[in-house]
């Protein structure tokens, strides 16, 4: 037992001895990690892109208002949001017409000759059953005209005829005349005064109060011809309104026993004076014409006075000017 003891003491402490003789282990070192890989700047600024037009785009259960495009305004109101055509009061008892009051829209400026006009929005009377698309060249017919909106439609097309017909004719009621120039008045609109002015005759300044105007029988022509009934008018010209605002003309035919009734009626006499010295002939009749009365007219003169200056607004603007 003693000699077994003895061998296994002598075999540890071989184990011991061999154990100890052998070299320590160097561990392992772990490679070093790759350096990280930068990420390209695009690839950076797309999470930011992204976000803000997450952030901009609203969300399509929500509208959103509709811009006014660049360049545009909004629309302001008409002349005729202001001044009611249907507070318009007229009587025509004088002439048993009957008559309406009709918002026209604006109309282009257009200078395709003789026919060179343009209105703004305006009011228009037309009589015995007319109206503002039915009326004929030469019938009755009763303007209201935003006198600024009327001169500025004109003088942006770099035409000055009515600005400087405007300013003529306040003149004219201005002087409140006991007649008027045989010949070359301003009138408007254009689209009733085309042609030259030859003749105007019983020219009076008729005052109404709180707005007045002129008025005189006249006629428009292309050529020169005798006087005749045929386009001979009542003409009125004036302004109503606190500052004259409101141009108002009026157009009404009239006639008078004096004279033929077309070239087709001219005696071969007057024919003969009228070629031989048309200036002459025109005057001389200019003189005649203001010998007779206003009830020597058809319809009488004061007859139409009384119907222009019938002419008032029933009710208040609904709006500023």
């Amino acid at each position: 037992m003693k000699t077994i003891k003895s061998l296994l003491l002598l075999l540890l402490l071989l184990t011991v001895v061999a154990c100890g003789a052998q070299p320590e282990a160097t561990p392992t070192q772990a490679p070093d990690a790759p350096a990280p890989t930068e990420a390209p700047a695009e690839a950076t600024d797309v999470p930011a892109t992204t976000e803000a037009a997450t952030a901009e785009t609203p969300a399509t259960d929500v509208p959103s208002a509709t811009p006014t495009p660049a360049g545009e305004t909004a629309a302001e109101p008409g002349f005729c949001d202001h001044v009611d055509p249907s507070l318009i009061e007229l009587n025509t008892g004088g002439l048993a017409y009957e008559w309406q009051a009709d918002c026209v829209p604006a109309a282009e400026f257009t200078s395709d000759s003789p026919l060179i006009g343009a209105l703004p929005e305006h009011i228009q009377i037309n009589f015995n059953g007319r109206n503002p698309t039915t009326r004929e060249a030469g019938e009755p017919v009763l303007y209201i005209i935003p006198a600024d909106a009327y001169q500025a439609l004109w003088d942006a097309a770099g035409d000055p005829t009515v600005g400087e017909r405007l300013t003529a004719i306040r003149d004219w009621v201005g002087r409140q005349p006991v007649a008027v120039s045989p010949q070359n008045m301003p009138v408007l609109p254009t689209e009733q005064a085309n042609g030259s002015n030859d003749l105007s005759v019983q020219g009076a300044y008729l005052d109404f109060g709180n707005w007045d105007g002129i008025r005189f029988a006249g006629r428009f022509v292309f050529d020169v011809q005798p006087v005749t009934n045929a386009g001979l008018r009542y003409i009125f010209q004036g302004f109503a309104g606190e500052n004259d605002e409101y141009f108002v003309a009026f157009f009404y035919p009239v006639s008078t026993t004096l004279l033929p009734a077309t070239v087709a009626d001219v005696s071969p006499e007057v024919t003969s004076a009228f070629e031989a010295d048309p200036a002459g002939a025109l005057n001389l009749r200019a003189v005649e014409l203001n010998t007779l009365t206003a009830g020597d007219w058809q319809p009488a003169l004061d007859v139409l006075d009384e119907v222009i200056g019938s002419l008032q607004y029933g009710g208040v603007e609904t709006g500023e000017e």
